[in-house]
């Protein structure tokens, strides 16, 4: 993997795509392994992208927000209590644009307000409760709560679907862009949704998403999308089966998370072609049964290795839960 990274792209910053992302799998390293080595080497690399913060997104996956909440972890870990707790002034500064709702931002994972709520939940999952406080958490939640009622009741389907979500103008379903993703982020124990919402809001929107499902067993990548086709984290069962495990701890919903499971482990005969960034986090995943060469398929062994030690992180999307 290192040797590949010497062709990365030097510019992406980024936890999703680039050296935030480097720098979380050292971290998991250090967590599993106890050596300080592997601390020192997720300093470096996420020293880097703190250098290069741009303001353009505010999310943990693919905006100054994730290389700031990694910075302040790293930095923690390491006693440097000054340099952690300017990434967290730094981080809570991007706050007042994202709970605005004259803004254009979205509300989903990748790029939205659901993205910058992870960075929230992540730092009191990782250094503490209270890292953030709760008024803060609170605010962003309100925010995107409001948005999803707003476009419920504008599409007029309040009864329905009391929240719901669009990007670009478009209602996607999946992890990344749509409303598996912002569901589940409400879900967290750590968001701390109140129970009536919980039951008369979210639930019921989950409800309706899921009877969106194909007879394959795979979802749309939009609900005006009726194309069995594709099977992603970011479009798809896998990226559904996360909330669908949150929100329902039932046996019969277990069954279907599995049931969508195993849709995804035949994602070979789908189609597959070789990643764009072969060595991040978001495409860099091969068959489990091949070389680890990629840091992802590295971040999944190491977890395999000490599960009992490891953390919720950015592959699971899921802070705030042990």
């Amino acid at each position: 993997m290192e040797e590949g990274l010497k062709t990365a792209d030097p510019h992406d910053c980024s936890a999703y795509t680039g050296w935030t992302g480097i720098a979380l799998l050292y971290l998991q390293l250090h967590r599993v392994t106890c050596d300080q080595t592997y601390l020192l080497r997720s300093l470096d690399y996420v020293k880097r992208t703190l250098r290069n913060l741009n303001g353009r997104r505010v999310t943990f996956l693919c905006g100054d927000a994730g290389p700031l909440a990694v910075g302040a972890v790293i930095y923690h870990k390491l006693k440097s209590d000054c340099e952690s707790q300017e990434c967290i002034t730094k981080l809570l500064q991007l706050q007042r644009t994202v709970v605005c709702q004259d803004s254009d931002l979205p509300d989903e994972l990748l790029y939205g307000r659901a993205g910058y709520l992870y960075a929230l939940l992540y730092l009191n999952t990782e250094i503490g409760p209270g890292t953030v406080c709760d008024s803060a958490v609170k605010e962003v939640v309100n925010a995107i709560i409001e948005s999803g009622k707003a476009l419920s009741r504008e599409e007029r389907k309040a009864e329905r679907c009391p929240l719901l979500y669009q990007w670009h103008r478009k209602q996607y379903v999946g992890a990344a862009h749509g409303m598996a993703g912002i569901y589940y982020m409400l879900l967290q124990p750590a968001a701390k949704v109140d129970h009536e919402t919980l039951t008369e809001m979210v639930k019921p929107s989950i409800d309706y998403v899921r009877h969106k499902k194909f007879r394959s067993g795979n979802y749309p990548s939009s609900l005006s999308n009726e194309t069995d086709r594709l099977v992603h984290w970011c479009h798809g069962a896998p990226g559904v089966i996360h909330v669908l495990m949150q929100a329902y701890k039932e046996k019969k919903y277990l069954y279907r998370a599995c049931k969508f499971a195993e849709w995804c482990l035949d994602y070979g005969a789908h189609g597959c072609r070789i990643p764009d960034r072969p060595y991040s986090l978001f495409e860099g995943q091969r068959h489990t049964t091949e070389l680890p060469d990629e840091a992802p398929s590295v971040l999944f062994l190491v977890e395999s290795v000490g599960p009992h030690r490891t953390q919720p992180g950015p592959l699971q999307y899921n802070p705030g839960v042990h």
